[in-house]
Parts: structure tokens; C-alpha cells; sequence
């Protein structure tokens, strides 16, 4: 009986507020009409793993394997594909690959965007503003909490308790595979990703905007 209890309370400590929120903030986007801007971070403290900091193995820094979580975000949120970015990277604590950046996205309507990311503060959030014509959302999907703001007025939305996305992630994937289930995040999402990342690099590189390109 006591093994269960600590079971049950591991469980619920592991369990994420990320993905309720982002679906909350989803949902109330469909009443707020044409989305102009959208603001996105996420930030938390400097990683233990040196692999992090070694280009012969990570690829990349903060940008490649934190912003891509965002880029993911901003096409979710907005839905639609964005044509240039232009980034900046630095170094704060790491040596040899970027724990700090900024990027911003343009896209053939009125839609402005930018997504940020910090891995060199005592602290974490993950910070979501999108201002649409009917007002703006404030969110964050690490304390858990959202906001619609109408005028001056700030209104929490309701936003469910935190869930498991990882064994949901992988029940949907045993559904994609066994069922034919239609993936929640497809291959073209992933390719849209990594061409957001790609040009963020060659921008933070060029200082100049870079078309993004699927091919």
C-alpha cells in the first residue's frame, strides 16, 4: 500500500501543465478573431549536461533543442507557415554553442511573431502572448496559468488539470501505428521545424533575414 502511495505522488509531481494550457489558450484563440502578434519564451536554468555544450554532439544549442518547441508553438497557434527569420544568438554560461536567442518570424499576411529562449537564469517560465483583434491572451505553460485580456479587464481561462503527455504522446503513436490513427504532429510539421531552425542559424550567422525553404 505505501509503494502505491509513492507511485501515485511521483505520478502526479511528473505530470505537465505545458500541453493543458497550450490547448486552453488553442480554444479561446477561436474567439478572438485575427491573430497580428504573437510572443513566445521559454526560460530556465543553465543544463548539467556537457554533451549540451559540444558541437561535435549536440548539433546545436538552446535554439535547436529548445526553440524548436516554440517554432512548433507558433505555427500551432497561428496556423500558417512563416516566410523569413531573423535571429540573434549569444552565449551566457556555455562556451562553445548558444544558451540564449531570440528569433523573429514574418509571414505573407499582417502576422508578426517571435519566439526567445534563455538556458542561463536561476528560473523557469514559458511565457505565451498573442494579441488578436478582439483581445489578447496571457499564458504560461510552466506555472500553468492563462488569460484573456479584454480592454483593461484580465479573465483566467479555465485550463484542465495537468495531464501525462508523455504516455499520451506514446499512446498516440501505438494508435498511429497499430490503428492508422492520423498523427497529431506530421511529417511536414517536423520539416517546418527544423527549416525555422535552420534559417534561424544562417540569420544569427548572415545578420541578415532568411527565407525559410522546405527543400
Amino acid at each position: 500500500m505505501e509503494r502505491d502511495l509513492v507511485d501515485e505522488a511521483e505520478v502526479a509531481r511528473r505530470a505537465d501543465r505545458g500541453g493543458v494550457v497550450v490547448r486552453a489558450v488553442r480554444e479561446e484563440l477561436t474567439r478572438l478573431g485575427r491573430i497580428h502578434q504573437i510572443c513566445l519564451s521559454q526560460r530556465f536554468e543553465p543544463s548539467r549536461l556537457d554533451w549540451l555544450d559540444d558541437p561535435r554532439l549536440c548539433g546545436g544549442g538552446n535554439l535547436l533543442h529548445t526553440g524548436v518547441h516554440g517554432f512548433d508553438l507558433l505555427r500551432f497557434f497561428s496556423g500558417e507557415d512563416p516566410l523569413f527569420a531573423c535571429a540573434r544568438t549569444a552565449r551566457v554560461v556555455t562556451q562553445r554553442s548558444e544558451d540564449n536567442f531570440v528569433a523573429l518570424f514574418s509571414f505573407a499576411t499582417p502576422l508578426l511573431a517571435s519566439v526567445a529562449g534563455s538556458r542561463a537564469t536561476a528560473s523557469r517560465s514559458g511565457a505565451i502572448e498573442i494579441a488578436a483583434e478582439r483581445g489578447q491572451i496571457v499564458a504560461d505553460h510552466v506555472n500553468g496559468s492563462a488569460f484573456r485580456i479584454a480592454g483593461t479587464r484580465r479573465e483566467a481561462l479555465p485550463v484542465a488539470a495537468p495531464a501525462q503527455t508523455v504516455i499520451a504522446t506514446l499512446r498516440a503513436f501505438v494508435a498511429a501505428v497499430r490503428e492508422d490513427a492520423p498523427p497529431a504532429a506530421t511529417l511536414d510539421d517536423g520539416l517546418w521545424t527544423v527549416a525555422m531552425a535552420q534559417a534561424c542559424y544562417r540569420s544569427a550567422e548572415s545578420g541578415a533575414p532568411e527565407p525559410i525553404a522546405l527543400g
